[in-house]
Order: structure tokens, then sequence, then C-alpha cells
């Protein structure tokens, strides 16, 4: 490979992926590695017997539809198995079937025998009462020592002889909010027939709602006791209010750390903020905080049975934008990373709890699921907080020279941006040797922006003092940048280029849109292509090649018809046959 060749080869692997894109993958990978440590710091309970009383309703649906295909009788033999895993004694059991009405057929016991004759009697006809059902078991159960939960079966939606569906839903989960608030644990298992997000309201989060159709009663049983379990995994306070808002405070700072340190040391390597491990004593931390009150937040909404805890996971999202923005002394982006940020967080978040609790059969604890949901969360975070930032700014630098600044980008967020080789500048271009520690600093003035400081080389003439306009082009050390505005015209557009290979050809000047074919018009016309086979543009103050028909390559990379992607000077174009450089008119 030759030098142009390897320089080529640099220039399209600088460009790569959009920068939301890579923080959105950046976002992705935190919280994926932040999630994978909790599992593994605070792993979910083991199926294993409940060491302290606790106490269980079997509300199970006894309406007509049950009548139909054996699925009442499949139902008595699948809770009479649920109560045959269970260690009685400490655990006690009561039997409530609801059809037209609600039944008690056993009190809280822990005979085993009593409870199974119960289960056989389960049989009662009509409509679906799902609201006396659950008042029934909660009734059954007051008074008794230790947790109380309460699992309901159903095949179809609550309704009454005198209550349509359109009632009886919104009073039935009116009745479950008021039961959990008084300590009541509320899990479910639903056939087909049932509306899942309806039982997801009921139990206060979709993780307690099991999904069964004919032939599988006994295992959405057997998913619901493990479920059961893990809610009361200690004596006492196992399963309590104080453990779970512990456990997701811890994984809520855990994920909110590692997502704070990663897209800062991105913001610090892709956006010219200097060293990557510049703010990283302070940021992740205050990332961390932030992150464990939005976990509190979080379990505060599951606690009062909202079905989403896409708010917590927006305040997430907008504290690692707020610090990112306050970590570059800029109200401005701030302002905007909190946006961005609390937008992604809200994206992610509505998708993080149906993701979150997707199951890859009867014994899956989920984790894979989890998993995958926070690399979402993540994902979205980190896109939509950068996305933001790049939708909004104002002016920037972009580094042309090939070498570590190439391609990357600083936006200028102050009305005063210092530069130079130290640290302590906002701009910090430690590789640059050759750069003062302090080479002076770009200041806004009214609209227009200047540089101020020692002498550097703006459009190839040396100056201390200069007015900037879009396009312009400073070098500082050995990199050349390229000063942007947006809404301004670019450089692009006022220099002359040409396009060089066995025969050149000027582009027309200023520089808009250019056909390049071999049909009579084309503002390149060359024989050997199709008719319009390529354009260049001008889009966003960027120049940009876009196929058209017939084969077109950049830089050896295929462009596809209706495709296009960013130029610079020394890019090789490969139109069918013909090679073409793209360079700057120099004369």
């Amino acid at each position: 490979m030759n030098t142009l060749d390897r320089r080529l080869s640099r220039n399209t692997s600088s460009r790569g992926l959009p920068l939301p894109l890579r923080f959105g993958l950046v976002g992705a990978a935190a919280c994926f590695a932040g999630a994978l440590l909790g599992e593994w710091l605070f792993p979910a309970p083991a199926a294993a017997p409940v060491g302290g009383p606790q106490n269980i309703a079997l509300v199970i649906d006894a309406s007509g539809s049950m009548d139909e295909d054996g699925k009442l009788h499949e139902v008595r033999r699948a809770a009479q198995a649920f109560v045959a895993r269970q260690n009685l004694g400490p655990t006690r059991v009561s039997v409530v079937a609801f059809g037209d009405h609600a039944r008690l057929l056993s009190p809280p016991t822990d005979d085993r025998a009593a409870l199974e004759a119960a289960l056989d009697e389960v049989s009662d006809g009509g409509a679906t009462d799902m609201a006396a059902g659950l008042e029934a078991g909660a009734r059954s159960l007051e008074g008794t020592n230790g947790p109380r939960t309460l699992l309901l079966f159903t095949d179809g939606e609550p309704n009454t002889r005198l209550e349509p569906v359109m009632i009886a839903k919104p009073k039935t989960a009116a009745l479950a909010l008021s039961l959990r608030a008084q300590g009541n644990r509320i899990v479910a298992v639903g056939t087909e027939d049932a509306d899942m997000d309806f039982l997801s309201s009921v139990t206060g989060t979709h993780e307690l709602v099991f999904g069964t159709t004919a032939g599988s009663f006994g295992e959405a049983f057997a998913r619901a006791d493990r479920a059961i379990r893990q809610l009361f995994r200690s004596p006492g306070t196992a399963g309590s209010g104080l453990t779970a808002a512990r456990d997701a405070a811890l994984l809520g700072a855990l994920v909110a750390l590692l997502l704070g340190a990663a897209l800062l040391v991105a913001e610090n390597v892709w956006s010219l903020r200097g060293r990557p491990w510049r703010d990283l004593s302070w940021v992740p931390l205050g990332a961390a905080a932030l992150g464990a009150v939005g976990a509190l937040l979080g379990q505060g909404l599951f606690a009062v049975g909202l079905a989403s805890r896409a708010p917590a996971w927006a305040l997430l999202g907008a504290a690692v934008g707020l610090l990112l923005g306050l970590a570059d002394r800029s109200r401005t982006k701030a302002l905007r990373g909190l946006c961005g940020g609390a937008l992604g967080g809200l994206i992610g978040g509505v998708l993080f709890d149906p993701l979150a609790g997707l199951r890859l059969g009867a014994a899956d604890s989920g984790t894979v699921a989890r998993l995958a949901a926070f690399a979402l969360l993540g994902f979205f975070i980190g896109l939509m907080l950068r996305a933001a930032q790049d939708a909004l700014r104002r002016a920037w630098l972009i580094g042309l020279t090939t070498g570590p600044y190439e391609g990357k980008t600083f936006e200028l967020a102050r009305a005063r941006v210092s530069v130079g080789r130290s640290d302590a500048n906002d701009l910090a271009l430690y590789r640059e040797r050759d750069l003062p520690q302090r080479a002076g600093t770009l200041v806004l003035e009214g609209d227009g922006w200047t540089w101020q400081g020692l002498p550097i080389a703006v459009n190839g003439a040396l100056r201390p003092h200069a007015p900037l306009r879009s396009g312009d082009r400073l070098r500082l050390g050995a990199t050349e940048f390229e000063f942007r505005v947006r809404g301004q015209e670019t450089g692009v557009a006022r220099e002359r280029w040409l396009l060089a290979g066995r025969r050149t050809v000027a582009l027309p000047h200023p520089l808009r849109r250019a056909r390049i074919g071999s049909a009579a018009g084309s503002e390149v016309c060359l024989e050997g292509l199709a008719p319009s086979h390529a354009e260049l543009l001008l889009e966003g103050g960027e120049l940009k090649l876009r196929a058209l028909a017939g084969e077109t390559r950049l830089n050896d990379r295929v462009l596809p018809p209706g495709h296009s992607a960013p130029l610079a000077a020394g890019d090789l174009l490969r139109l069918g046959e013909l090679e073409l450089a793209l360079v700057r008119d120099l004369g």
C-alpha cells in the first residue's frame, strides 16, 4: 500500500460511524457492563424455601369460560402442584374462586389435604368478577403474620352481570392499587385470552405477570412460585421496601457510574477536551449519586403500581448529560445535555420494561433480557445526548490534518475558549508538542468569532488577532483545523476544486452541485460513465459525493446508488473505470 492509499485508508476510518451513533454504542456497552456487574454483585435469589412465615391466597377464575377445553380441571391440578411445593407450616395458603361471585373455599391453612380438597371444589360459572375475587383473597389473609401474596389466575377480562369490561377494568385496577398499598403483593397467571397489559396494572409490573396456554398451566404456576420466593427472600425483611430500594439504588449507581465514565472518556477523546481521563475524578461519581436517586424513584414508581419506570431512566440520562455539559463549564451544553439525555433515557425506559420482562423459557430468570434492556437504555441515552449537542451547536472546529486529531470536532460552547497544549485549556491539544502551553483564545464578540493570542496561521497567514469566518483554516501546532459556523457559507463553497486524474477537470465555482456523467449538460462531462453517474453537492456546509448510477467508490468503499458520503481534499473517487482525486485548486 502506497503513501496515498494509507492516507486514504486513515481518512475513511477516521470518519467511521456518525458521532451520535458512536456515543450510543459506548453508552450501550457501559450500561451492559454495569448491569452484568450488578447481576454478579446483587444476584437474584434462588428459588429456595422461605424461612419466615408467609401467606398466599390462590385467587382462581372459575367463570363460565373456564369450563371450556378442560381449563378448570387443568388449573385445579396446577394449583394443587403449587401447594405441594410449599413449605407448609411457615407458609399458609387460602383458596378463593370467583365467577359471578367470590367464594372462600379454604381460609389460610397449612393442611395440605384440606387445600387439595378445597381446590377440587373450585367451580362457579358466570361472569368474571375479578375485583370480588381479589378482595376476598386479601380479606382471607387479614390478621396473618408475615408477607401476604395474592396469586391470581384468569383466562379473561373482568366483568360482571351489571358491569361491562369498560367499567369493571378500572374498578379492578383501582382496587388492586389499594390492596398493594395495604401491603399485599399480587402475582398473576393469565391465559392467551387475558389482557396482559391490564394484568400488569393489577400487579404493578409486567415482571409479576406470567402468560400461559392450555397444557402449560403447571409451568406458569411454577414460574409464579419462583417469583413469590424471590419477593420474600429473607425472614422479616426479605422482599421488603428497604431491601429492594437498597439493591435498586446500588444498581442504579453502578450503571450510572460506568455510563458517566464511558461517555466522558468518549467526549474527551472524540471532542478534543484533552486526555481521556480528564474530569474522571468527579463526573462519574456525580452520575452515580444521581443514578441512585433515579433508581430509588423507579422503585417508588414500582411500589405504587406504575408499570413503567421510564421517568427514573430519564432522570439518569438527564444527570449524565448535565454533568458532561458542566464539565465544559458551559450552561448551554449542560442544558442541551440534560434535555438530550432525558429524552434518550425516556425512550430507552419506555422500551426497558417490556424487554426486561421477556423470558426464554420456564427456567429463564430473565438475565439475558435485563442485560439487553440495559444495553438498549444506554444506547439511547448516548445517542440522544450527543445528537442534541450536534443538532444545536453554533460554532465548532474540525481537524483536517492526518494524525491524532483528524476528523475530530470541538464545539465552541462558551464566549471564550482557551487553546493550548496544557490540560488547563478548554481545547487541550496535549499531543501537539510544538504548541505552547497556552496559545490563545477564541472569543465571541457580538455575532462573530476572533482569534486572540500568539500568532497562528489563519488561512496560511500568521496573525495574532484575526476575525474568523466559517471555512477558515487555523493551524494549531502541526494540525490544521477548519472553523465552522452553522448557517454561514463555508470555505468549501468559496474555494476552487479540481478532479485530477488522466484528465484534470475544474469543478464549477462557487460549488453548490455538480453532476458527473456522460450526458450533455453535465457540469462534469466525462466519457465512459453513465449519463448521470454521480454528483458532488454541498449539504450543511459539507461537500459530499452521491452515487446515482453505475459503479461508484470512495476510497475503495462502494457507494450504492442513492447513498452519499462526505468528501475532503485528497479523497479518491472511482467512477466506473475512471480514478480521480479531489484536490484544491491552489493556482
